[in-house]
């Protein structure tokens, strides 16, 4: 799904903070506050790592789409309510919170398609494959939403999965 090369934009000049945990994850992989060591500045490894995940999230986007065929992929892409809102546990436990999810029983017999098979399906996917689902149905409701489609990002943590 990914299209653009990253790597060959231009730099623009952006002041933004960094959580501190997200320093420390830098500071692993190398990341100094000085400007002058150019590989190792804080920039430089946050791109690095920003085009690895790039990397892992294409790959595991394709992945799980030939897993999960494309009736339930796109199923998915716009069931999950509030997926820019999903911590890391409901995404580890992604089948756990759909099945719960009334609307989203619906739309599996909707489409005639097994509730068993599609949580059995969702099992199977590796971490990466589901936080690359969750990226895609970012990107996929963030356009709608930018484009005025209904299909956008759902306001307020009780639309979501792990929400209440």
């Amino acid at each position: 799904m990914f299209r653009k090369d990253f790597s060959r934009m231009a730099p623009r000049r952006v002041s933004s903070r960094i959580h501190p945990g997200d320093l420390e994850f830098l500071a692993a992989r190398g990341a100094r506050p000085s400007r002058c060591d150019r590989i190792f500045s804080r920039s430089a490894v946050l791109h690095r790592t920003l085009l690895q995940l790039h990397l892992v999230l294409e790959r595991a986007d394709t992945e799980a789409r030939q897993r999960l065929g494309d009736p339930l992929y796109l199923l998915l892409l716009r069931t999950i309510r509030a997926p820019a809102r999903l911590s890391p546990f409901e995404i580890e436990n992604l089948a756990a919170f759909l099945e719960r999810l009334p609307t989203f029983r619906a739309a599996l017999a909707e489409r005639s398609i097994d509730p068993a098979a599609a949580s059995a399906a969702l099992e199977a996917l590796s971490v990466a494959e589901r936080v690359a689902l969750v990226d895609a149905a970012v990107r996929l409701q963030t356009a709608a939403a930018t484009a005025g489609g209904e299909a956008g990002p759902a306001r307020g943590r009780g639309a979501g999965p792990g929400g209440s």
